[in-house]
């Protein structure tokens, strides 16, 4: 995946990325959202991983240059998905 988000003009966006800081460490997740049958937005949120001594503030907006999906099973079974994002510009 070269583009996560582009508008119609071709223009590649910025991805907005949340970070939330835990006592065993730090998680990463972005979003996507999309107007409903009722015109109204609704948001789903998306994990992402990063490569290993990469730190991103929270709400920093990067444009992904190389990315993909993966996932790994939780304890439970059940499959987890992620946006693992390889390369990136911090957008200023």
């Amino acid at each position: 995946m070269q583009v996560f988000s582009r508008n119609k003009d071709g223009k590649d966006l910025p991805v907005m990325i949340f970070r939330t800081a835990f006592d065993s460490g730090i998680s990463y997740s972005t979003t996507v959202s999309h107007k409903n049958i009722n015109g109204e937005y609704e948001n789903a949120f998306i994990n992402v991983r990063f490569k290993k001594n990469v730190d991103v503030e929270n709400k920093q907006q990067i444009l992904i240059k190389d990315a993909w999906l993966d996932f790994y099973q939780s304890k439970d079974g059940k499959n987890v998905f992620y946006l693992f994002i390889n390369d990136f510009d911090k957008v200023k």
